[in-house]
């Protein structure tokens, strides 16, 4: 099984992040893990599409404590300047590609769900991981984590 994913959700943040965060979710619970890291930029980028998913007060609290507890998982906040500090999945929401490459290499992270800002980002995705899937359409059928 590939540990490198990417979202082929284009023109719908909304889709693309849902279907991103129920893979993630899938992947924590498969692997036994209690913990999904949000990689953004910056924390800046929380604010927009990501804050129009999870919402306002989500991303307060994410901003602040850089860790938000839903039900049976935690999601914490990595930023280019905030390393990833749990073991287990890592969505990388509209990350560069340098940022996403250093991501992967973390030993923290068991997989790694990337969702491009630009569709011709992808292919560049591609080609540093060659064994990345699309986010199986399964992730979609689940409800979403809140």
């Amino acid at each position: 099984m590939s540990r490198h994913f990417y979202n082929p959700i284009f023109g719908n943040a909304d889709a693309a992040l849902r279907n991103a965060f129920l893979h993630c979710g899938q992947l924590a619970i498969a692997g036994q893990h209690a913990h999904i890291t949000l990689a953004v930029s910056a924390k800046g980028n929380l604010d927009g599409m990501i804050s129009s998913f999870i919402g306002d007060e989500a991303v307060r609290v994410l901003q602040r404590d850089k860790r938000l507890v839903m039900r049976d998982l935690t999601l914490h906040l990595a930023t280019e300047r905030i390393p990833i500090q749990h073991r287990g999945p890592v969505l990388a929401a509209f990350a560069t590609l340098a940022h996403v490459k250093t991501l992967a290499k973390s030993p923290h992270t068991t997989h790694l769900v990337y969702i491009p800002w630009q569709e011709d980002e992808l292919p560049a995705f591609r080609k540093l991981f060659p064994d990345a899937q699309p986010v199986p359409e399964s992730a979609t059928q689940a409800a979403p984590p809140r």
